[in-house]
């Protein structure tokens, strides 16, 4: 899983950030600095890497890993 460098002045409202190429890689919402609602992540050929789901910072629900063939890697339920 990659690293993704967040200023602190940043962590506010949407956020997407891509590859060189212009690629999404990553997209999400904060809300005082803190993860809130989908998460999702991307290869760089578009499809989904992951989806999770945040409250205030806190993965919530259930949230997917996935192959690139789009196949579920990892299915994980936060009660």
């Amino acid at each position: 899983e990659s690293e993704y460098s967040i200023k602190e002045g940043e962590k506010i409202g949407d956020f997407k950030y891509f590859d060189p190429e212009g690629h999404i890689m990553l997209e999400g919402h904060f809300i005082n600095s803190k993860l809130h609602g989908d998460n999702i992540a991307y290869y760089a050929d578009g499809a989904m890497r992951h989806k999770y789901q945040y409250k205030e910072g806190a993965k919530i629900g259930t949230n997917y890993d996935y192959y690139p063939s789009g196949k579920v890697r990892v299915q994980e339920q936060i009660i």
